[in-house]
This record gives C-alpha cells, structure tokens and sequence, in this order.
C-alpha cells in the first residue's frame, strides 16, 4: 500500500508511514493523497507503484483454466479404471476369445465336415488357462487335466452343436452353438478364471471346397435279379470291372469267403477299402424296384479326394420266374441245360445220343415244370435200342430266358423204355403235360 500524504510504498502491516508520519489507517483506496490546486481538471491519480502492485496482485489472483483442469482430471480417472481393469483381468480370460471367427474348411464340395475343434480354440485356451491344481480325488477329472487332447479335457465342459456338420458345399451356411460350463472349468483352480456367456451363436459360410474325383461303386454292377419264387433278389457282378483314378484304382474283388465285392487301391497298390453289396428288394411288390446297397467306410478317401458316392441306387431287376412254357427258355439255355444232362447219363450210359427235348408242366406244390432230355443207347446184353430221360424240375428263368438257377438244379432218370413214347406216357403218368422243345 501507500502512504495517502506522501504517497510512499508501505508495507501492508505499517501503523505510520516511515516518511512523513503520518498514520496509516484502514486504506482500501489506492489512489494517492494530492495537495488542493487550482487546476479543476486534475484528479487524483494513481502512482507508478499503484499500477506495479495492481499488475502483480493482477498475477497472483489470475483464474484457474476450469476446462483444461476437467481434462486432466478426465485423462487421469481412464488411468486409473485401465490399472484397476488391468489389475482384475489379469486373472481372467474371456471365453469369447477362443471361438473362431472363420473357419478354413477342408475337405471337397458335398462331402466336407466340420467339428467342434474348428470351431472353438481348445488348445490356445488349455494353454492360457494354465496349471491346474485340483485337489480333488475324481479319477475321470484327473485323467482329463492331464489328457494330451485339449478337446478331450475341456470337451466335456465347452460343446459346440451345429445345425448340420457333414455332407457341407460350398455356399452352405452352419451355425455353432457352444455351451460352456463355467463353473466346472474353473472348479478345477487353473492359474486363470474362465468368464463369458453360457452360450454362443456363431453363424460360418462354407467356401473353398475343392471338387473331388467321384467313384461311383455301382458301375461293377451289370444287373439286378427278383426271383418271384422265393421273393429275393440277387445282383450279377461284371467281373472285368476296372476304373483309374489320378491316385486310386477300384476293380471288382472276390473275397476270401466267397462275396463279391469292389477293391480300391491306391498308387501303390495297397488296398484302402472294400465295397460290399447287399439288396433290398421288400418293396418290389409295390415300385417294381429293388435297392442295392454299398456299404464302405467313407472318411478314409475324403482326404485325398476321392468320394464313393452314391450309397445306394434302385434298379428295375431281371425277373426271374418258373418256366411256364417253352417260349420262356431261349435255345441256348436248353443248351447249357443239356450238357449238365449229359453229363449225368454219361457216367452210366456211354456213347448215349440225344433224340427229343421236351418240356414238362404241371401245377404242384412240389414241382412245377421240368426239360426233359430223352436218350438212346445200345443195351449190351441184347445190342437192343433202349429210351431213357433225363430232366431238371422247377427251373427259373430271367426276362432274358437265361436259367438262373443252373447250379441248383438236381436231375432225375426215368426208367428204361423200349421207345420215346414210353418215357412221355411214365412222364405222363406222374401229372406231367408234355410239350417237344425244337433242337433246332
């Protein structure tokens, strides 16, 4: 402050001013005293110093910047909440981040599968979660912690579902739900807790599937047979069968045990897989169908690209009936049917010549027609000519009039006749129709 008579800088805390003594009283005014003049204009004005002081109380009392202040307190409370967050999570992992976002699908368009394990990160999470020190006796919860498969010891507890898994193309779209069991998984004390939701719905579109060599397991197959008698069907292999793939081959394969089947071998001529066969032919009746079936494991050629495909397929069968007439028996079956005839007689009757064929009908439970080969031979005791027959009962023919029966036809012997006449009437007489077929 200073003094209102001389006009001195005083100390705030000065009674009387150290100049001209006079007493300094209460002074909130800074002006300095002026002596009376005549000059009306003049005012009192401040001094040098008032303006110093004023000046430097204006630098003292400056206001604080209220807004660059809300920043730093702001700047300083995101600090703050990332240690606390940072200091929390520490020992936490969010289950979210194991689940992929895409999945890199193998396998070849149409036939590709997907699983669990493409889905979710088992191994990155087993990882993470650290040390287990379960303390617990459960065998089967021991024995999982220590599994070498990450999928094994946490499949349990973190399942994931789809909507379809197999049989994938290019341009489908899955969709994954994982179920996760936290309060199991982290009952087992890994270094770190598991957190997250109950469950997620993840949603994949198939792509990048390349298109595999199809091996159709059908083309060994020539045709398929409906026996109407005993109401089952059978199928006739082309044994020839061969087809080359750029790493496969498959050929028709006849089993140890007798079953036919195809064979599939790969470049070094090891066999990877076999076909069998077998049919179905309960609906015949109905669509005039039946339907055979392949019957492989396919996993093992996915790889590699290679698909056998389809699993099955209908066929409109031969069919396979008793003989009712001569018209449904072609020449060369009565052909076949008479070297096995001949056969029969020949062990007998040497040097015995065919003279007629007939064919025989009747409606029996036991036999239902019969071809009949009527021989003559020299009878040594008298040089004499005798007639015998030979047939073969209930013989089945195809639409194509091939016997289909041949290696389960029995043949019977009539008697000894002195003529062919003879042998038909004793054919006759057992209920038999009789019917020349032409050996021509």
């Amino acid at each position: 402050m200073f003094c209102p008579k001389c006009g001195k800088f005083l100390d705030d805390d000065e009674v009387f001013c150290s100049n001209c003594g006079t007493k300094i009283e209460d002074n909130t005014d800074d002006t300095v005293y002026q002596p009376p003049n005549d000059n009306p204009d003049d005012v009192p004005q401040k001094s040098y110093y008032q303006a110093q002081d004023t000046v430097s109380a204006a630098k003292v009392k400056k206001p604080v910047n209220k807004k660059l202040l809300a920043i730093i307190i702001a700047v300083c409370a995101v600090i703050i909440i990332a240690i606390i967050a940072l200091v929390i999570s520490n020992g936490r992992i969010s289950a979210e981040d194991y689940i992929y976002d895409e999945i890199n699908f193998v396998g070849y368009n149409g036939y590709a599968t997907v699983t669990a394990a493409d889905v979710f990160d088992y191994d990155g999470l087993m990882a993470d979660l650290g040390q287990s020190n379960y303390s617990g006796t459960d065998s089967s919860i021991i024995n999982s912690i220590v599994d070498y498969s990450s999928e094994y010891a946490l499949g349990g507890q973190i399942s994931v579902k789809f909507d379809k898994s197999e049989n994938l193309s290019n341009g489908d779209e899955i969709t994954a739900t994982i179920s996760i069991n936290y309060s199991m998984i982290n009952s087992l004390n890994y270094e770190k807790k598991l957190t997250g939701k109950d469950n997620y719905t993840k949603t994949y579109t198939v792509s990048g599937l390349e298109e595999a060599n199809a091996l159709d397991p059908f083309g060994v197959i020539e045709s398929v047979n409906y026996d109407m008698v005993s109401e089952s069907s059978s199928i006739n292999f082309n044994e020839e069968y061969t087809q080359d793939f750029e790493n496969y081959s498959a050929h028709y394969y006849n089993s140890s045990n007798g079953d036919p089947m195809l064979e599939i071998v790969n470049a070094d001529n090891n066999a990877v897989a076999y076909v069998s066969y077998s049919t179905d032919s309960n609906a015949y009746s109905s669509t005039k169908k039946v339907t055979v079936n392949a019957e492989y494991q396919t996993t093992d050629y996915y790889e590699s690209g290679l698909v056998i495909a389809p699993e099955t397929k209908q066929y409109e069968p031969l069919i396979s009936d008793y003989l009712r007439s001569t018209d449904d028996i072609s020449t060369e079956a009565v052909s076949a049917l008479e070297k096995d005839a001949a056969d029969e007689l020949e062990s007998s009757y040497e040097a015995a010549t065919l003279q007629k064929i007939d064919f025989l009908y009747k409606d029996d439970d036991y036999a239902v027609n019969a071809v009949v080969f009527i021989y003559s031979y020299t009878f040594a005791y008298d040089n004499s000519t005798l007639y015998i027959g030979v047939y073969a009962e209930n013989i089945e023919a195809d639409t194509n009039k091939e016997i289909t029966n041949l290696d389960d036809i029995f043949f019977r012997r009539t008697s000894s006749s002195n003529s062919i006449s003879e042998v038909e009437e004793e054919l006759k007489s057992d209920g038999w129709s009789v019917s020349e077929i032409s050996m021509d």
